[in-house]
């Protein structure tokens, strides 16, 4: 099985999850997880373990907008701001 196909299956037991308040479906863990290829867009990440995940800067911005919250630790970003500010001046 793919990586999409295993993502998709995750993403709707976790959907079912949200929805039936966990009596139903799965919370999605995807802790640590690669994430900046997948195809995140309209995806109900509420309550979803995404510590440690790499999200790209789309999807961050799609969860700003949507009014959520990123869980702490969730995100990475490349190059680091010191790393950019000391290139930019070089």
């Amino acid at each position: 099985m793919d990586i999409k196909t295993v993502l998709k299956e995750v993403l709707v037991a976790h959907e079912k999850w949200v929805q039936s308040e966990g009596r139903e479906g799965k919370r999605a863990e995807l802790r640590n997880a690669l994430l900046q290829e997948a195809d995140l867009h309209n995806a109900n990440l509420q309550e979803a373990d995404l510590e440690g995940a790499r999200l790209s800067v789309a999807d961050l911005m799609a969860v700003s907008d949507a009014g959520e919250i990123m869980p702490p630790k969730s995100t990475w970003f490349e190059p680091k701001l010191r790393d950019g500010l000391l290139s930019h001046v070089i």
